[in-house]
């Protein structure tokens, strides 16, 4: 277990995020395949 332990970690700037616009959002929510159990899973 030790050795696990000693791995270091990653030192990264982590990504930020820019707010999406209401067309970018309806876009997004159009993608699923709602025809199908995953599709309705995926738009919900």
């Amino acid at each position: 277990m030790q050795p696990v332990l000693a791995i270091p970690e990653k030192r990264q700037d982590r990504f930020t995020f820019d707010y999406l616009t209401n067309d970018e959002i309806n876009v997004l929510l159009n993608v699923p395949y709602r025809t199908c159990w995953y599709g309705r899973r995926d738009y919900s």
